[in-house]
């Protein structure tokens, strides 16, 4: 990669690739052009998109009640120190 920004571009790209794969519906979809000697990438924006950090906090919490719910309160301890 030459510089930060292709670095970035590559990234984004990747990133949807990676959410294509695995099905996860994250990214917005995202090509890798060239024009008129600059680099970059082209995304598409999704209608209904979410902050990350709130798809991450509503993860977070139903992990966090499932595993009480399951009565696995070292499990538990252990998870949710991990993941705070």
């Amino acid at each position: 990669m030459n510089s930060k920004t292709d670095a970035q571009a590559k990234a984004e790209v990747a990133a949807y690739r990676l959410d294509r794969h695995f099905d996860f519906g994250l990214s917005p979809p995202s090509q890798f052009v060239e024009l008129k000697h600059k680099t970059g990438t082209f995304q598409a924006f999704l209608k209904g998109w979410q902050e990350a950090q709130e798809f991450w906090t509503l993860q977070r919490e139903l992990l966090c009640r499932t595993l009480l719910l399951l009565g696995q309160q070292l499990s538990f301890k252990k998870w949710l120190s991990l993941i705070i």
